[in-house]
């Protein structure tokens, strides 16, 4: 039994205990689930994927981050949004995606849809100062950030997106 239960998507340990004379004890420990790994699969926290077959995937996914990373890099993905983690925290916005790209740019994609580059080097330490200056960017709460670049050695820069123009887009087709 104990041996079926390991072979479960999902499961982390199991153990069974068999009390004389009708009882059987079961625990079950399951991993810690951080994501979704290109559409595919579940990433755990060991880095592990976990395949779970037919599932209702807008059901399972949902308020799940998105990973996109070179095959290969589940492990470094899997460290990298768990060492994250505590200093998003502190930001209103949510982690809808996270990419690694084949050059090991990193980037995350918020609820808002802004993207925060961080690149290729020291990508923590960017991510703490950008958290430390997002009262200072974001004072003025009508404009919306299309992305913000983090590679700078001593700053940042802001690609703001044109709200004017997205309503009058949004008009124009209403109208047509």
């Amino acid at each position: 039994v104990q041996a079926k239960l390991l072979q479960l998507p999902g499961v982390q340990s199991a153990s069974v205990e068999r009390i004389w004379p009708q009882t059987v004890i079961i625990h079950i420990i399951a991993k810690g689930i951080l994501g979704l790994w290109q559409d595919q699969s579940l990433l755990a926290d060991d880095g592990s994927f976990v395949q779970v077959d037919n599932f209702n995937h807008d059901i399972i996914t949902q308020g799940l981050v998105k990973f996109i990373a070179p095959k290969t890099k589940q492990m470094q993905v899997a460290q990298f949004y768990q060492s994250i983690r505590p200093v998003l925290k502190s930001l209103p916005w949510r982690v809808k995606q996270i990419k690694l790209t084949g050059d090991l740019q990193w980037s995350i994609q918020f609820n808002n849809n802004t993207i925060l580059k961080l690149g290729q080097f020291n990508q923590v330490r960017r991510l703490k100062r950008f958290v430390t200056l997002f009262p200072q960017i974001f004072v003025n709460q009508n404009r919306q950030a299309s992305y913000i670049d983090m590679r700078y050695t001593k700053g940042l820069a802001v690609k703001w997106k044109n709200v004017a123009s997205d309503q009058n887009k949004k008009a124009k087709i209403l109208t047509n």
